[in-house]
């Protein structure tokens, strides 16, 4: 005979469940071709209500959810340097020129030509960290310095998700413990343009952290 869960004394049906919150693992294993992530849940806590009629005592349960993001990775072989501009171009032919694009402005400590080659959703976020305190033209600026010292930038790696292409990218040498960033760009109506779209993305994290199992908590 199942056990059953029935209301206190002094309990009204509308208030005084114990409030059962589940707690969501998100674990993602991202190999060479893709990421799973594990989704486990796990009811434990208390809920918002108890139920109308006599029910048995809670269990906990869990369920799990493989998500796979692809992608495709092409290495330059070997390491390419990127060619500084002089002056902004009128137009970029690929992801490829928009970043140096990128590096030049940098280079020049041009933050205008830098913004210029986002696209607008990303300036308006750009804006909004700005706003926030999250950076700000003067801090870039000084980074770009340091930047400007740590010598040539090399193209790394190629990287195609969805509809983005993400480069990495390094300062000093090519087979240094420098970093790598990535920047993504997209395909827009005015052409290629660097974006924020990624920022939070996993592929972005493998790239950046190299980890292979990445745990997020949702509630």
């Amino acid at each position: 005979m199942a056990r059953t869960a029935k209301l206190p004394e002094g309990k009204s049906w509308a208030r005084g469940w114990p409030e059962i919150f589940p707690r969501v693992w998100v674990s993602a294993t991202l190999g060479v071709a893709v990421l799973a992530s594990h989704v486990a849940i796990a009811a434990g806590a208390e809920s918002f209500e108890w139920p109308s009629f006599n029910t048995t005592l809670p269990e906990e349960k869990q369920f799990a959810v493989n998500r796979h993001y692809g992608y495709r990775l092409r290495a330059y072989d070997p390491p390419v340097a990127i060619k500084y501009m002089e002056r902004k171009p009128e137009s970029y032919m690929g992801p490829e020129e928009v970043l140096a694009g990128l590096v030049s402005a940098k280079r020049a400590m041009d933050y205008e030509w830098w913004l210029s080659l986002w696209d607008a959703s990303s300036r308006d976020l750009i804006a909004e960290r700005d706003r926030q305190g999250g950076g700000s033209r003067g801090v870039r600026l000084k980074a770009w310095g340091a930047q400007r010292e740590a010598g040539a930038a090399t193209l790394m790696r190629w990287v195609e998700t969805g509809q983005y292409v993400v480069l990495t990218y390094r300062y000093g040498a090519a087979n240094g413990n420098a970093g790598e960033p990535p920047v993504t760009f997209k395909l827009s109506g005015d052409g290629w343009v660097a974006t924020l779209d990624l920022v939070r993305d996993p592929v972005i994290h493998y790239l950046v952290t190299g980890q292979q199992r990445i745990e997020q908590v949702i509630r």
